[in-house]
C-alpha cells in the first residue's frame, strides 16, 4: 500500500516537472485543430425542400382527412427508401444536367447519395442537400422536388395507394453549415493534453533510475545517510552543482 502511494507521488511529481511541456502540447494541439477547422475545411452549405405526400384523391375530395395523413405517415419510411433508390438518383442526376465547362455530370447518383439527407414527420418529407457549392444545393433540391417526387408518385400509384398528391414549398437560400470550430479546437487541446501526459507517464514507468532520496525512504524503507552533490567545473575556480549521489 505504501509502495503504491509512493509510486503515485512520484508520478505526480514527474507530471509537475513536465507541466510546462504538457501545457505547450495542449496549446499546440488546440492551435493546430483550430487552424485546420478554420482554414483547411471548406465552407459547406445546406438547403431543404419540403414535400407533402398524401393518400388522397383531390379530384373527388375537397378536404384532407386524418386517415389520409395517418396513411401517409405510415408510408413515410417507404417513401424515403424509394427516393434513395439508385434508379431515382440517376434520374435526378440527369435532370440536374452537365457541367458546361467539363461536359460531365454536375453530380453523379453516388454523389447525390452522399449529399442528400431525408426526414419525415407525418405526411411531410424533408429533403436536404449539403454541398460546398451553394448553387448546386438549390439545383439538387429543385430536381428532387420535381423528378424525385414524380418517381415517388409513379411508384406509389403502382402499389396499393391510388394517388399521391404533392405540393412543394419554395426552396430557401442555402445556409452555411457550421464548421464546429470550437468543438474541434477543444478536441485538439484534449488530444495534445492526453498525448503529452501519456508520454510522460510511459517514460516515468520505464525509467528505473533514482531521482530523489525519497525513493529509498518511501519505497525501500531504508534511511538515507547523506547526499553527495556532483560538481561540474564551469571555470577555473567555479563549480556548479549537478545531480546528487545518494549514499
Amino acid at each position: 500500500m505504501e509502495n503504491t502511494a509512493a509510486g503515485s507521488r512520484m508520478l505526480i511529481n514527474a507530471l509537475l516537472r513536465k507541466l510546462s511541456l504538457i501545457l505547450a502540447c495542449t496549446i499546440l494541439g488546440s492551435a493546430l485543430f483550430f487552424a485546420y477547422a478554420t482554414f483547411y475545411i471548406p465552407d459547406r452549405y445546406r438547403t431543404s425542400v419540403h414535400i407533402i405526400v398524401l393518400n388522397a384523391n383531390t379530384t373527388s375530395q375537397t378536404y384532407i382527412s386524418s386517415s389520409d395523413i395517418s396513411a401517409a405517415s405510415m408510408l413515410s419510411e417507404q417513401f424515403i427508401a424509394i427516393l434513395k433508390m439508385n434508379a431515382v438518383l440517376e434520374d435526378v442526376s440527369r435532370s440536374i444536367g452537365d457541367d458546361p465547362l467539363t461536359g460531365e455530370r454536375k453530380i453523379s447518383a453516388a454523389g447525390l447519395a452522399g449529399v442528400l439527407s431525408f426526414s419525415a414527420e407525418n405526411s411531410i418529407l424533408t429533403i436536404s442537400a449539403t454541398s460546398t457549392d451553394k448553387a448546386l444545393c438549390v439545383e439538387i433540391c429543385e430536381a428532387m422536388a420535381t423528378t424525385g417526387a414524380n418517381r415517388l408518385k409513379a411508384a406509389v400509384e403502382a402499389g396499393s395507394v391510388s394517388r399521391v398528391e404533392q405540393t412543394v414549398d419554395e426552396i430557401a437560400e442555402p445556409a452555411r453549415v457550421s464548421k464546429q470550430v470550437l468543438k474541434k479546437t477543444l478536441l485538439g487541446a484534449l488530444l495534445g493534453l492526453f498525448l503529452s501526459a501519456g508520454t510522460v507517464v510511459l517514460i516515468n514507468y520505464f525509467d528505473d533510475t533514482v531521482k530523489t532520496s525519497d525513493y529509498f525512504t518511501e519505497v525501500l524503507g531504508v534511511p538515507v545517510l547523506g547526499e553527495v552533490p556532483s560538481l561540474k567545473k564551469t571555470g577555473e575556480n567555479d563549480y556548479k552543482a549537478g545531480k546528487n549521489y545518494v549514499k
